[in-house]
């Protein structure tokens, strides 16, 4: 069961993932910033940029509520969540872009060692949730990265997208009640 506020609590999750998780000496903050917004000249940055429903869950039946046989649960909206994660760091006049790509690289292998979310960095409120929160690395092609880029006022910069699935939020308690008084 996930509360209306997940979105954005998974979003937390995830930057306590890799605040607990990445190895690098010094440390780096991790933002939760549009990339146009300024965060510091070394970090790395989750920009939720996309949200789409689940088009494999959108139809799933109610089913029945655990210890309540006779009551039914309404299906849960069911979301994909997109985040572009890009490393910011300043460059070298010898090595260029290197401390960015250490950057990357080093979230990159959290999130690849952490395909779930470990219980440890879920927020308060997601810790009782009956889904696990996947972190799946989706390719984005240049173009895509291009056009993305284009809407910001800062110039490109190398980024990937994650995809972290499924997030189901709950109906509110008088929505389901109105929902079972019609059927």
């Amino acid at each position: 069961m996930s509360v209306s506020s997940a979105i954005g609590l998974v979003s937390s999750s995830l930057r306590n993932l890799l605040i607990g998780e990445m190895q690098l000496n010094p440390a780096v903050p991790v933002t939760i910033l549009a990339p146009d917004e300024t965060g510091g000249s070394q970090r790395v940055n989750l920009f939720l940029y996309k949200i789409e429903e689940n088009s494999f869950l959108k139809n799933q039946d109610s089913t029945l509520k655990p210890g309540n046989s006779s009551e039914l649960l309404a299906t849960p909206l069911s979301l994909n969540l997109y985040y572009l994660l890009t490393p910011y760091a300043q460059n070298d006049p010898q090595t260029g872009n290197t401390t960015a790509h250490e950057i990357l690289g080093e979230a990159m292998r959290v999130f690849y060692e952490n395909s779930i979310i470990p219980q440890k960095y879920l927020e308060t409120d997601l810790q009782t949730a009956r889904e696990d929160f996947r972190i799946v690395y989706t390719a984005l092609d240049p173009e895509e990265l291009s056009r993305l880029w284009t809407t910001f006022a800062q110039p490109f910069r190398l980024s990937v997208r994650y995809q972290v699935s499924v997030i189901q939020v709950d109906q509110s308690v008088a929505t389901e009640q109105i929902g079972r008084a019609h059927v």
